[in-house]
């Protein structure tokens, strides 16, 4: 007998710590250039909400240096990311990420500025959505599976999800990992004659299910959205 099954499999962000003293003082080069930055603003700001723009401004600066960057001005995008996730990571809210994320693109613009790097860090990228690709995010494989009753198909499905997990974990992204979030349905076939477009598998989908499916589709494979 033949089945369907839906495997559920999640990638997630892996807690990574950073070198010990990493919250040192910033090297005096990069102080000054802080200091430059904010010097140069034009808009005026509260002196809370200054301080609070200050304070992640040097954060961000003592993250990319433990993370290697050996020059202010050779922050990159990935970096920018890079710091978000880990904040997000450690508990900061999307709200608070997305007014932290708009302060340090900024900061980034005007790195590249002072540098005479041409074209804009963010490389027309929407900080909003990829905010929530910081979180953790899943793919669902549909597989058809062989076997002898119901049981038996389900045990068949977990082995090939470990399999796939495997695969994909020799290729994931640094501080990312994969996991087998669940099978979330196994379907006997009634009908063992196979023929050109034939239905294997169907569910319904909430309106916000629906929504962040166009969402991943149009985001990964934009030539196949009608």
């Amino acid at each position: 007998m033949w089945y369907t099954a839906s495997l559920l499999l999640c990638n997630y962000r892996t807690k990574e710590d950073l070198p010990e003293g990493w919250q040192g003082d910033l090297p005096l080069g990069w102080r000054k250039c802080i200091d430059d930055y904010f010097s140069k603003k034009e808009e005026p700001n509260r002196e809370d909400s200054a301080r609070e723009e200050r304070s992640a401004v040097e954060r961000f600066c003592r993250f990319v240096s433990a993370r290697g960057v050996a020059e202010l001005t050779a922050c990159e995008y990935a970096h920018f990311l890079d710091y978000l996730a880990w904040r997000r990571r450690e508990g900061t809210t999307k709200r608070r990420l997305m007014q932290q994320g708009q302060r340090l693109a900024n900061f980034l613009r005007y790195l590249w500025q002072s540098a005479g790097r041409n074209g804009d860090p963010l490389q027309g990228e929407d900080l909003r959505e990829d905010l929530d690709w910081l979180d953790d995010w899943y793919e669902e494989i549909i597989l058809l599976v062989q076997a002898n009753s119901e049981e038996d198909a389900l045990a068949r499905a977990r082995q090939h999800a470990q399999e796939l997990v495997h695969g994909l974990q020799r290729e994931a992204r640094p501080g990312t990992a994969w996991k087998l979030a669940g099978i979330t349905q196994t379907c006997e076939l009634p009908d063992p004659k196979w023929y050109d477009g034939m239905e294997v598998f169907w569910r319904f989908l909430t309106p916000k299910e629906g929504q962040a499916l166009a969402r991943t589709a149009s985001k990964q494979a934009p030539h196949l959205v009608p």
